[in-house]
């Protein structure tokens, strides 16, 4: 939809813009000297081409009981009339999913920790808020650690300012995003420093933004016919950024941007399926007893998940209970998997040179030394992974359990990463060599993420899918906590 404007109208936004591009690029707050700031124009085409498919188009209102078709700009989407449609006539998310009362706040991302320089760019008006005056700038920010936690060093074309920390860059366009180095990301960035001469860069995001820039990363850039699996991770993902949120409250960051927590790309990866899948499941978590529940996931389960109690040696939980992935032929769902099997191998030598240097997180009793000689299963757990291992070298004898073995026998890469599984077996071993045979890849525990494609490709919606891996549990609609609510989930 267009309205016509008056000529002059234009004239005066016009003249507002060159008015703009003539101020110094790092100044204190207009506001504050008695000026109102003028809308920067949209900059970024490329982004806003490739964002225009859905932002006119809220589909979380598809679910509201009184939904008014009216509200939808009709606009050319890559969204169909009927898929919107569908999402009208179900009208049911309000009512099908009862609320789950939580602090919904924006979620904090560590995105790098105790650096001495980082660069940030941002095409819009940015402000930067702190105990100080505040300052705004545009463009190339350059940004150095001072010698204390207190300030920091901030230059824009050779002008440089001392920031008081912590404090907060805040871009005024809502369709952007701000740069720290080649990375994007929605939201605002915090710059706190733990350590002298270090600082460290927190984004603060919307969690359904955050959630654009993890689903793709967790599970691909997947087609719309993958469409519950995508949802099925988006709720995941969702639950567990809460239930980190929530444990890590008094913290000055919430997660890590890797695998330490869920991977984050920030807006450089944000999708159109995926960021549907996003819109399609706005707010709804999983919960367990009126408690949000620890939804962890792994990519290939190899045909049956874990207890999380032993992988990881937790107290037990009712909804990570392992469970059998297979169809009703007995074919495991995640079997489209490239890593549902897979095979390693090493040299004698190199094995045993990867034992030593990881024995701590295998947790060794003590550090391995000698020549493999043998490695010999002695338990299993019930899902099959390697509950306790016994590797014999001309030195002695180890012993290793758990999720822990795929700390200890890395892969023979050159980055050394873990272990795909510890569902394996021995497949050879002499003087010289020694090969093993797998299935899966990850802890095992939680939801398995290929058999959640699988399962979608068979028909299975994303509440199935869900509760197909996370035994008991209630898909429930994050509301707002309020300090008056009698009892949560009421």
């Amino acid at each position: 939809m267009t309205s016509q404007k008056p000529f002059s109208s234009i004239v005066f936004f016009v003249s507002l813009v060159l008015l703009s591009c003539s101020s110094p690029l790092l100044v204190p707050d207009p506001d504050r000297a008695g000026h109102k700031e003028e809308a920067e124009p949209l900059k970024d085409e490329d982004t806003a081409e490739r964002r225009v498919e859905i932002r006119d188009v809220d589909f979380a209102r598809a679910f509201d009981e009184h939904y008014d078709s009216s509200c939808v700009e009709k606009t050319d989407t890559a969204v169909s009339d009927s898929k919107i449609q569908a999402l009208k006539d179900k009208q049911v998310h309000s009512f099908r999913y009862p609320p789950l009362r939580l602090n919904k706040r924006p979620v904090r991302i560590l995105l790098r920790s105790d650096v001495s320089r980082s660069v940030v760019y941002s095409p819009s008006r940015t402000a930067i808020v702190s105990s100080s005056e505040p300052l705004y700038f545009r463009g190339r920010l350059e940004l150095k650690a001072s010698n204390d936690t207190e300030t920091i060093a901030a230059t824009v074309n050779n002008q440089t300012k001392v920031l008081s920390l912590p404090c907060t860059l805040k871009i005024k366009s809502e369709v952007q995003a701000i740069d720290v180095e080649e990375d994007s990301y929605r939201g605002a960035l915090i710059l706190v420093s733990k350590k002298k001469g270090t600082f460290s860069i927190v984004n603060l995001v919307d969690v359904e933004d955050y959630l654009r820039g993890v689903v793709p990363k967790e599970m691909g850039s997947l087609p719309e016919s993958d469409i519950e699996a995508l949802k099925s991770q988006a709720v995941a993902a969702r639950t567990y950024s809460y239930q980190r949120m929530a444990a890590n409250e008094n913290n000055f960051f919430d997660m890590h941007r890797t695998v330490a927590d869920q991977v984050y790309g920030g807006a450089n990866v944000e999708f159109r399926t995926t960021d549907l899948a996003v819109r399609m499941t706005k707010d709804l978590v999983l919960s367990y007893n009126n408690t949000l529940v620890h939804a962890y996931y792994h990519s290939t389960c190899g045909g049956r998940t874990a207890n999380v109690e032993d992988i990881w040696g937790h107290n037990p939980y009712p909804y990570l209970k392992s469970v059998v992935d297979t169809d009703s032929r007995g074919k495991s769902w995640c079997s489209i998997s490239r890593y549902y099997t897979w095979e390693e191998s090493w040299s004698t030598r190199q094995l045993s040179n990867t034992l030593s240097q990881f024995s701590s997180e295998g947790r060794l009793a003590h550090p391995y030394s000698g020549s493999v000689r043998d490695i010999r299963v002695n338990e299993r757990f019930s899902c099959g992974r390697i509950k306790e291992c016994s590797i014999r070298s001309t030195v002695g004898e180890y012993s290793v359990g758990g999720d822990r073995i795929r700390f200890l026998m890395r892969r023979n890469t050159q980055s050394r990463g873990i272990l795909r599984s510890s569902r394996f077996e021995i497949k050879s071993l002499d003087r010289n060599r020694v090969q093993i045979a797998g299935s899966g890849f990850g802890h095992g525990i939680g939801m398995c993420q290929m058999g959640a494609i699988g399962r979608s490709r068979a028909g299975q919606s994303f509440e199935q899918i869900l509760k197909a891996y996370y035994t008991g549990v209630q898909i429930r609609t994050a509301v707002s906590f309020s300090p008056h609510s009698v009892a949560e989930g009421h």
